[in-house]
Order: structure tokens, then sequence, then C-alpha cells
């Protein structure tokens, strides 16, 4: 087993935990966010505020349960010899570490989460699913 084979399960692992304690930061800090899509002053009670609000804590918690059902498929094993796929998961949690970081950081516009998210959660949970049922119709096969 050469050196990259062994690190690659350990920093998936580390790419998706460090998404996971991005999106739980977003969790804390979205106002800023909301607020800054807006031109005018906004308070808490309006509703053009209110449903912004409502779609960044949508995103970040379809993100969270995302990355929970991940990080169970990354426990589970299946995904364990997909070296390929594991990397580009990996490739792209990182970027979406570092966007959404950015994200909280530069106060971009609520909007601006779910294109990260596209990108960046539900490709790779795409991808997982994918090694999901590859894994089961391989372990089906050999039956």
């Amino acid at each position: 087993m050469t050196k990259l084979n062994e690190s690659i399960m350990p920093a998936k692992f580390l790419a998706v935990i460090c998404q996971v304690v991005m999106n739980i930061t977003i969790l804390y800090t979205h106002k800023q966010n909301v607020y800054s899509s807006f031109d005018y002053p906004i308070s808490d009670s309006d509703s053009d505020f209110e449903e912004a609000d409502r779609s960044l804590l949508a995103c970040a918690v379809i993100s969270l349960l995302l990355l929970g059902v991940e990080i169970l498929v990354l426990f589970s094993g299946l995904s364990l010899f997909y070296d390929h796929a594991n990397i580009v998961e990996i490739v792209l949690h990182c970027l979406g570490v570092i966007i959404t970081c950015w994200f909280i950081l530069d106060d971009w516009r609520y909007s601006g989460l779910w294109g990260i998210w596209a990108f960046t959660v539900l490709i790779p949970f795409i991808i997982e699913v994918g090694i999901v049922i590859n894994s089961k119709q391989l372990y089906n096969s050999q039956d």
C-alpha cells in the first residue's frame, strides 16, 4: 500500500469534519450574512429578512445532514477502495471549507451559500451515493 492510499481516508475525514465545523459556524453567524444582503436598513421582523434567514438556515441544516450521511458512509467502509472518487471528494470539501470561511468572514450575500452548497456538498454527496450503490451491486453480485 502506498503512502497516498494510507492517507486518503484520514484526509477525507478531516475535510468533511472541517466542512461540518464551517456549517455549524454559519448557524451561529447567519444574521450578518442576511444583513449584508440588503442595501437598506432592515429589522429582524421584516418578512424579507425572515425569508432570507430561513433560506440560509435551511442550506446550513441540509448541508449538515448530507455531511452526516457522508460521515456514516465513511465509517461503514463502503468507500474505502474508491481512491479517485475519494480524492475528488477531498478536493471539493477542502474548497468548500475555504470558500465557506471566506463567505463567513466577508459577509457575502446569503444566496451565495446555495452555490457553495451545490458545488462542495451536493456533488460529493452524489458521488458518495454512487459509491454506495456500486458497492452494494458488487457485494450482491458475489453472492
